[in-house]
């Protein structure tokens, strides 16, 4: 259930976020385009490195699933593939959002210009 509020909260957080970059003119673009970039970097650098981690060892494998709760549940099939296609959905959506924001910011600065 945690899972679903977190995934809901970043699906709302992003136009929101988004939609004051809009509003606001005159706000740090540069600043938020480099945050989300970075950020959606982190998003797709996680799935190697978690199926590295997760996958690797059978007997780390084992282990983790014998863990405490939280490492317990990633030890199924579905959850990990959920988890690899979340990462690399909400990367991609990050990297495309400051793509967009750097556009706007570099079509602004040439309204301005002229």
């Amino acid at each position: 259930m945690v899972n679903l509020a977190v995934f809901l909260f970043i699906i709302l957080a992003i136009p929101i976020l988004h939609y004051y970059h809009k509003r606001v003119r005159n706000w740090q673009s540069e600043l938020l385009s480099t945050v989300l970039c970075a950020h959606g970097m982190v998003h797709l650098m996680a799935v190697p490195v978690l199926a590295y981690f997760l996958l690797g060892e059978y007997e780390y494998r084992m282990w983790i699933l014998q863990g405490p709760l939280p490492f317990k549940l990633l030890g199924s099939g579905p959850r990990l593939l959920w988890l690899g296609v979340y990462l690399v959905l909400t990367g991609y959506g990050f990297m495309a959002l400051s793509l967009k924001t750097r556009l706007c910011m570099i079509s602004r600065a040439e309204k301005k210009a002229e």
